[in-house]
């Protein structure tokens, strides 16, 4: 019995290391035919453009997150223009990211003593340094500290299919 166990544990190993391998693969290819296509903006040619934002003392800017990161990879440019203008500028975090997938995958291939307590307490200190580095203070940075994928059930379990109506003026209340 234990020789059929350590067939099927080389068996694994095997799979997850071709696996691997063939990432690698089809990532180099990816990235080799974009940098070889005649087209220096083969990414972006049909994106909309948009006009540029600008900034003033009197603005306010809140960029909300669903995880840390979001706000780097999605608003970098607004956040550094916002802070060079002198504008008021806040990031709310809706959650940690504690559950983030990629870092789940690393985990199943190469386990740890990892818990979703640590992730999220890395991916709260990088946030701060992250923020600091786009001109920002911690105090600037909001955590809701919602559970990662428990918003919807959240939504789901907790408020009203039918939310409360104020008589007066037929607004939510």
């Amino acid at each position: 019995m234990k020789m059929k166990s350590f067939v099927v544990t080389q068996f694994r190993e095997h799979n997850i290391i071709i696996l691997i391998v063939v990432a690698f693969i089809v990532i180099f290819l990816m990235l080799f035919h974009i940098g070889t296509s005649n087209n220096k903006n083969y990414l972006t040619d049909n994106l909309p453009k948009f006009p540029e934002a600008t900034f003033n003392k009197q603005d306010r800017i809140l960029i909300i997150a669903p995880h840390p990161d979001d706000e780097t990879l999605v608003n970098s440019s607004v956040i550094i223009k916002g802070k060079e203008a002198g504008a008021n500028v806040k990031i709310m975090f809706v959650t940690f990211g504690e559950h983030n997938t990629s870092t789940l995958a690393k985990f199943l291939l190469f386990p740890s003593p990892f818990t979703s307590d640590l992730l999220a307490e890395r991916r709260h200190k990088e946030s701060i340094n992250a923020a600091k580095v786009l001109g920002l203070s911690e105090s600037d940075l909001i955590f809701l500290g919602f559970p990662d994928f428990g918003t919807l059930k959240i939504w789901d379990d907790h408020f009203s299919n039918k939310p409360y109506m104020s008589g007066m003026n037929l607004h939510d209340k």
